[in-house]
């Protein structure tokens, strides 16, 4: 019966790096040792010298945005040092919606969100293997243009398309909003394009078409009429 190492006994814990702690369950060789993260429950198994160096991740644990998760599954998060089109594409939608930066940064964003279901990396990949376009074109995931005004990504309602189709349909949706604005001033403005409005006052479209739609009270003492 081989020696089993103190530190790999069966109920011996163990601080990670980025996931909390794990307990050791069994030990096979030191490159077959089964453990225990608690907090999500997740079994794997791993080596000692991952044990030992805290790289064991819990691939059920957020790691992304406070919110996604790698999952378990056959996609992979990386191809020979470079991000996965399917991953950069899950983690550009988890930024936009839970990014600290969304305020600045993704204004028109700020009340939207990813469905549970795409929390997982390995659920969003399978959808994206399964409705990417094979046409060798690129495409960007949209989630307004099967139901205007939506705020969640999801299965049901995303899809993928050009990025001129993007941006047309973004434009026409900007560019279509009407707002009633009460001026630092005191003025009523009754405006019919918002986004050419916005470019001649100096104002940020964005925050202005949130205040035409009741989504925020006011910015830089404009509010709505």
């Amino acid at each position: 019966m081989r020696d089993i190492p103190l530190d790999m006994l069966p109920g011996t814990t163990h601080q990670t790096n980025n996931c909390g702690i794990l307990t050791v369950v069994k030990y096979a060789g030191s490159r077959a040792v089964t453990v225990m993260f608690e907090d999500p429950k997740y079994e794997t198994t791993t080596t000692t010298s991952n044990i030992r160096r805290g790289t064991v991740k819990n691939r059920l644990a957020p790691s992304a945005y406070g919110v996604g998760f790698l999952g378990v599954g056959p996609h992979k998060s990386k191809h020979n040092g470079v991000q996965t089109a399917s991953y950069s594409c899950w983690l550009s939608m988890l930024e936009r919606c839970y990014s600290t930066q969304r305020f600045d940064r993704y204004p028109s964003y700020i009340d939207c969100s990813v469905s549970v279901a795409w929390h997982d990396f390995q659920v969003f990949a399978d959808w994206y293997t399964n409705n990417y376009p094979k046409d060798g074109n690129n495409y960007e995931l949209d989630k307004d243009i099967k139901s205007p005004g939506n705020r969640i990504y999801s299965p049901e309602l995303c899809m993928f398309v050009t990025k001129r189709e993007n941006q047309a349909e973004r434009n026409v949706r900007v560019c279509s909003k009407k707002g009633k604005f009460l001026s630092p001033e005191g003025q009523v403005f009754d405006v019919v394009n918002i986004r050419e409005f916005c470019r001649k006052k100096g104002l940020h479209q964005s925050y202005m078409s949130q205040i035409a739609s009741g989504k925020l009270q006011q910015y830089k003492g404009w509010k709505a009429a």
